[in-house]
């Protein structure tokens, strides 16, 4: 980052193992600060995956199935691209304020 530059910040929504009290709360990377629970406005269809993974994930249906319940988080840049790395995600999904 350049001299005199600020870290971008970004809001996440987690709605599975990534909240707190679950499983894999415990890999969120340093600069990760819960902000409150939440709830989705929109309706969307959520699936457990099967075998021993069973980790939930929300299908791009808006609309269908249910508002989901979960938690928001603030993240730096730093902290999302570290969770980025833990979850095998790509990057850039996380939108800055």
């Amino acid at each position: 980052m350049a001299a005199g530059a600020t870290a971008s910040k970004h809001l996440m929504f987690v709605y599975g193992t990534l909240k707190r009290g679950f499983p894999n709360h415990q890999h969120m990377p340093v600069g990760i600060e819960f902000v409150s629970r939440a709830t989705t406005v929109e309706r969307f269809p959520l699936v457990v995956g099967a075998g021993h993974n069973q980790i939930p994930f929300l299908l791009d249906f808006a609309g269908n199935g249910f508002q989901v319940n979960g938690e928001v988080f603030v993240a730096d840049d730093a902290a999302c691209n570290a969770l980025d790395v833990r979850l095998s995600l790509p990057s850039g999904l996380w939108l800055p304020f």
